[in-house]
């Protein structure tokens, strides 16, 4: 049990970040068990999943906040859909454009 407290602990850094997860986690799991003993019986809602879905994007995006805290990069792309977290290697052409500026001449 004490591993998995470390690790948790290691894992999840600053407390504020790992309430946020827990408790979206606690909630998720909460509308889930609810949705399924609810009428009709059995059936786990689409509304239920996607709102399960967001409290899980909140939890990561709160994540993503501990990991950059703790020096790690991080790249959040829209156009689909790219996340990475860590040591992110550079996009060669993003440094292929220098400016020298021994070209320019005081006027």
């Amino acid at each position: 049990m004490g591993k998995i407290v470390d690790w948790v602990n290691n894992f999840f850094g600053d407390r504020f970040h790992k309430r946020v997860f827990f408790i979206c986690l606690i909630v998720s799991i909460g509308l889930i068990v609810v949705s399924f003993l609810t009428p009709p019986k059995w059936i786990i809602d689409a509304s239920v999943l996607a709102a399960t879905g967001e409290l899980f994007g909140f939890a990561a995006l709160a994540e993503v906040v501990a990991a950059i805290e703790r020096g790690k990069n991080a790249k959040i792309q829209k156009g689909d859909t790219s996340i990475m977290i860590g040591d992110i290697k550079p996009n060669h052409r993003e440094f292929q454009r220098e400016e020298h500026f021994d070209d320019y001449q005081d006027a």
